[in-house]
Order: structure tokens, then C-alpha cells, then sequence
């Protein structure tokens, strides 16, 4: 986490950390560094082992959001209203619930190239994660080597730069610390990093930022 923090500090590039409940309870140093770096922060669930699931009943669901947000709201001072579920763990009334309980971002859909109201659970947005281009499903699962994965992230957003010509685009980009912060794959994501931190038909956004700038308010 640190390495991965350090650069994306040093280029100037806004990040959003999702911290899970034991995480921010129980891991100071790391609530800390969210709390001190991070752009923006997104609640992940109770932990990385209790995902949402469809065997839960509605009123377990409820409780588990509204202990996730309540829980974090004392550990870090804020309630975060971005929200991303345990391995995008959901069932069918996760989004109704989570616009219940105040959450105005859902980052647990990657399905589109830009963020979109659900219309289901207004005043919900979805801002939709690219699941290839996560550095799990690149570089995990796929085994893709650091340097293409990097220049892979760089061609896509070459390709929605012209398509956003004529339509917005945008991609939200997944990175996680265990993976992408060892410093071989750092080494290979920074010089990418960079080029992106200095082009000027790129904006570099959170994920309410871009919320805020489709919809005017969240």
C-alpha cells in the first residue's frame, strides 16, 4: 500500500480507498493512510470473507449495510457514501438497499464505459469498474506480464479518449495493493502512470467526482 500510495502521490493522481470494516478497525496503519492520502474513501463491506449474498434474507441485508456504514462512520469520522461490495458481492436488492441507507455511488457493476443513474434505486449512481482491466483479472488470472497489462491500461483509455470525442467516457481503474503494489508491477505501472497524470484530454477523477460532473449533484 505504501508503494503504490507513494506514487500515486508523487504524480498527483486522486485516488478512492475501499476499506472494509475489520480492515479500518483493526489495521490502524492502514486506516491511517487512507484517512491521510486518499482522495475520496468507499465503504467495502464488513470484511473481504463476508461478501452479500442472495441466501440472505432482506432484513440480514439491511443490517449488514447499516452496520458496514455505522462502523466506519466511528472508525474513520465520516460515513463514506461510495460503496463497493466484497468481490462486488450482491443480490438482487443490494442497490435498493444501499440507496436506502444513504450510498449515492455503487461501484460493484462493469458494465459500461461511463457512470448511469439505476433508475431502480434512485438517487443511486453505478460508476461501473472495467473488470478486464482490474489488475486481478489481468495479472492474476490471466497471468498478463506488468509491462503489457500497463500498456494495455494506456491503449483503452487512448481508444475512450477519441470515442469520448463524441460521447463522455471514462475508466475506472481497480488497482489493488497486495498485487499491483509489489514493486515489480509498480515499476511497470508508474512510467504509464505518469503519462496519463500529464495529458491534458484526460481528467483524472474520483469516483463522486465524476458523479457530481455527469449528474451536477449526489
Amino acid at each position: 500500500m505504501w508503494r503504490l500510495s507513494q506514487v500515486l502521490g508523487e504524480l498527483q493522481i486522486p485516488w478512492t480507498g475501499v476499506l472494509d470494516v475489520m480492515t479500518a478497525e483493526h489495521y490502524a496503519p492502514v486506516r491511517e493512510l487512507v484517512v491521510d492520502q486518499a482522495s475520496q474513501i468507499a465503504a467495502g463491506g464488513l470484511s473481504a470473507s463476508r461478501p452479500i449474498t442472495s441466501a440472505m434474507v432482506e432484513q440480514e441485508e439491511r443490517a449488514y449495510v447499516k452496520a458496514t456504514l455505522e462502523r466506519l462512520d466511528a472508525a474513520l469520522g465520516a460515513t463514506p457514501t461510495t460503496w463497493m461490495g466484497p468481490g462486488w458481492s450482491q443480490s438482487a436488492l443490494t442497490p435498493g438497499i444501499l440507496a436506502d441507507a444513504g450510498v449515492r455511488v455503487m461501484l460493484d457493476w462493469g458494465n459500461d464505459d461511463a457512470p448511469y443513474r439505476v433508475e431502480a434505486a434512485a438517487p443511486l449512481w453505478s460508476v461501473p469498474v472495467s473488470w478486464e482491466l482490474t489488475d486481478v483479472a489481468a495479472m492474476l488470472e490471466r497471468d498478463v506480464e506488468p509491462a503489457v497489462y500497463a500498456e494495455s491500461v494506456e491503449r483503452a483509455i487512448d481508444v475512450l479518449v477519441r470515442d469520448g470525442a463524441q460521447t463522455p467516457r471514462m475508466l475506472c481503474l481497480h488497482l489493488h495493493p497486495w498485487l499491483s503494489g509489489e514493486a515489480f508491477r509498480t515499476r511497470a505501472l508508474r512510467p504509464v502512470l505518469a503519462r496519463l497524470a500529464q495529458r491534458d484530454d484526460v481528467w483524472l477523477a474520483t469516483p463522486e467526482q465524476m458523479v457530481v460532473h455527469a449528474a451536477g449533484d449526489i
